[in-house]
């Protein structure tokens, strides 16, 4: 069976807060930002305008209506997993809700083995993971634990820590 990660069309635009609905109309999308909240609603998209979604948020900032504000761009499942966003609108157009539906993966925490460029690998997992050289020292990458969890049939990137942690189940 596959997660509700399964399907989704990255990059996926997130936010840590889950809105309460959406609303079509006339080609827009809209979401509801709060319960109650129906006059105040914030436009997601606008699909009349032939463009990458990118560059259609871009002109829809100059329009009338209050635009959504995102707080990641994901551009892969391991970044989507760092973020620990709630809601998300993929590039195809659809709407993800990261906070409904959990279940239980497998998590493990491994040890750095061996580390080239922006690639490292794990302790008993024979595919490299890769991270923009912004975001880690690669020296101290070695010092750390990574929390990899199994997600539709491969390891994904959870978290670090300096320490090993014995869990080895978490919800998502």
């Amino acid at each position: 069976m596959r997660s509700k990660f399964y399907g989704i069309q990255f990059p996926v635009f997130t936010t840590k807060k889950t809105h309460e609905g959406e609303i079509y109309k006339n080609n827009k999308l809209f979401i509801l930002p709060n319960k109650g909240a129906e006059d105040k609603l914030v436009l997601v998209d606008d699909l009349s305008i032939k463009l990458p979604y990118p560059r259609r948020l871009e002109l829809m900032r100059i329009g009338s209506y209050s635009v959504i504000e995102y707080d990641f761009t994901c551009t892969n499942l391991s970044a989507l997993l760092l973020s620990r966003s709630r809601w998300g609108y993929d590039s195809a157009n659809k709407i993800h809700y990261f906070d409904r539906g959990y279940k239980e993966f497998r998590l493990s925490y491994r040890k750095v083995i061996k580390i080239h460029k922006n690639a490292f690998w794990l302790e008993g997992i024979s595919y490299p993971f890769e991270l923009p050289e912004f975001l880690f020292d690669f020296q101290d990458l070695k010092n750390l634990w990574v929390g990899v969890v199994y997600v539709d049939f491969c390891w994904h990137i959870y978290d670090f820590s300096p320490f090993y942690k014995r869990k080895d189940r978490i919800k998502l």
